[in-house]
């Protein structure tokens, strides 16, 4: 690749002399932000709907070394009010684990290994206990 500069403004132009596309930052941005978000390569090609291949934001992906370790895992986005985010950290300091490890210990023990949904939540949650009280 070889820079030429056009009334000003520097531009990459391969051996044939084509223009290099150029993205704008808010376009490295969006991609990582719905990658961030968990969304597939395809999915994010598909949001950001200007032209953008897979195989483009897996690029994009791999150079900024964002793709999860092992190709078959995702990323679930927890949103969680700071203080709670807090007191979880404070668990996962404890025991010498990251936010995400302890987060996906849990997540895995409770509901992947063993379904204590209703044993951890206590009915909390739960819709039609939701209704009854609001109906007495």
């Amino acid at each position: 690749m070889k820079s030429i500069n056009v009334r000003g403004v520097e531009f990459q132009v391969d051996e044939r002399g084509k223009f290099a596309p150029r993205r704008p930052n808010l376009w490295a941005i969006q991609i990582g932000y719905w990658l961030g978000r968990g969304y597939s390569a395809k999915a994010v090609a598909a949001i950001v709907g200007d032209g953008t291949t897979e195989g483009t934001v897996k690029g994009q992906a791999r150079r900024a070394q964002v793709l999860p370790a092992r190709a078959r895992e995702t990323i679930v986005p927890v949103h969680l009010p700071s203080w709670q985010r807090d007191m979880i950290q404070r668990c996962a300091d404890e025991r010498d684990l990251t936010l995400d490890q302890i987060i996906c210990h849990v997540l895995e023990s409770a509901l992947v290994f063993d379904d204590l949904y209703d044993a951890v939540t206590d009915g909390r949650y739960d819709r039609k206990a939701q209704k009854s009280q609001r109906a007495a």
